[in-house]
């Protein structure tokens, strides 16, 4: 139980992070840069996701796959 609550927190800060710009821009940007999908470009009206925002999202992710394995 303590191992999934931990998991499930590092996951709802992974959410946020995901989401903190209009959905998919983000979610793109880090498949892209784990190479899981080809681009990170989206049609307008979106904009791709900012650096910041995109570094972000990334660091959560790989602390959370690190965790994970």
């Amino acid at each position: 139980m303590g191992r999934a609550r931990t998991i499930g927190r590092r996951l709802a800060v992974l959410s946020t992070a995901q989401f903190a710009e209009p959905n998919p821009t983000v979610v793109k940007a880090v498949l892209h840069a784990h190479g899981r999908i080809p681009t990170a470009a989206v049609r307008l009206p979106l904009l791709p996701a900012r650096p910041g925002t995109t570094e972000a999202a990334l660091r959560h992710a790989d602390a959370l796959l690190g965790a994970t394995t």
